[in-house]
């Protein structure tokens, strides 16, 4: 299949990952070429401001687009899309003015359904990676008993991240409540499928080491992730609210965190592309006994871990109103 046959085959919130990763490389490429300019030394420092700052602002873009770049591959769009749009980028294109825009499907719905879409797919794919992070933080100190929690860092993060997943999951099946879903919509932005997982655990894994994912998790754990999620849930209005605050949000840690379990077991059975930089989280999950005793706490009694869920059982995403 040629690249364009692809790109005519995307959503358009998936069309959306490959407009801001190209967006971010074409101001990589600006950036770049402009050089840090000039910013005169004072009295009370020799540092170089504008080269430091001009370095920040490139390594910002840069984490950036890598960001996105793991959740459009996470949401299935081909690694070819994701590699052209980069490079289409990095060779100063805009986004209206490449061939990746050309190829893609007119969309057929108003700017609002399209942000509601848009606003799913990121609340999705924010929850199934803050469990996997829980699961591969937390493993890390199952596999070692003698590790300490001297990490300020990870203190009280747990029930954090537990929040946050249901703040997220809250507000994506709010917004599903009102944005008039097709089944399809649904079963695509939900996306529960070992597919999907098992691109999740590939994204995390490759190229990082621990203290990467412990600084991961502590960002997924603020407190103003759920502040965030709340808010938008109000913006989305009354019908959204109502429908978010009485779907099945307060189940949505344990449901994450055992189909996030199932992939890194599929993992560890199967292992894959480049070493795993977490060697210790994977042993935790696939060594069964009494210290693996953590996991009830996790999945719960009356979770099957071998069970995904895609999320609310209706088709628009929300409890029928």
């Amino acid at each position: 299949m040629t690249p364009r046959e692809d790109a005519g085959r995307l959503t358009r919130w998936q069309a959306r990952l490959l407009e801001q990763i190209q967006t971010r490389a074409a101001e990589f490429r600006r950036r770049a070429d402009r050089g840090p300019g000039e910013v005169p030394l004072t009295a009370h420092t020799d540092a170089d401001i504008a080269l430091v700052r001009w370095h920040a602002g490139l390594a910002d873009l840069r984490a950036e687009r890598r960001e996105l770049e793991e959740h459009a591959y996470v949401a299935g769009v081909p690694l070819p899309l994701i590699d052209l749009a980069r490079d289409l980028g990095h060779a100063g294109i805009a986004w209206e003015d490449g061939r990746l825009a050309r190829a893609m499907n007119p969309s057929r719905l108003a700017p609002l359904a399209e942000q509601q879409r848009e606003a799913i797919a990121i609340q999705v794919y924010g929850m199934q990676r803050a469990a996997l992070l829980t699961l591969m933080v937390d493993g890390r100190h199952a596999a070692e008993p003698d590790l300490t929690r001297a990490d300020e860092w990870l203190m009280g993060a747990e029930e954090r991240m537990w929040r946050n997943m249901q703040a997220r999951w809250r507000l994506a099946e709010g917004i599903g409540a009102v944005a008039e879903l097709t089944e399809i919509e649904h079963t695509q932005l939900w996306d529960g499928s070992a597919a999907r997982w098992a691109r999740h655990v590939e994204a995390l894994r490759t190229g990082r080491s621990e203290l990467d994912l412990g600084i991961e998790y502590t960002s997924a754990a603020r407190a103003s992730v759920e502040q965030a999620a709340d808010r938008a849930l109000a913006l989305f209005g009354l019908r959204a609210e109502q429908a978010g605050r009485a779907g099945s949000w307060a189940d949505a840690p344990r449901l994450l965190l055992a189909d996030a379990e199932s992939a890194l077991l599929a993992a560890s059975q199967h292992p894959s592309g480049d070493p795993w930089r977490t060697d210790l989280a994977l042993q935790a999950f696939a060594a069964p006994g009494p210290d693996r005793q953590w996991r009830e706490w996790l999945t719960g009694p009356d979770i099957d871990p071998t069970v995904t869920t895609p999320g609310p059982d209706t088709p628009h995403g929300g409890p029928e109103l």
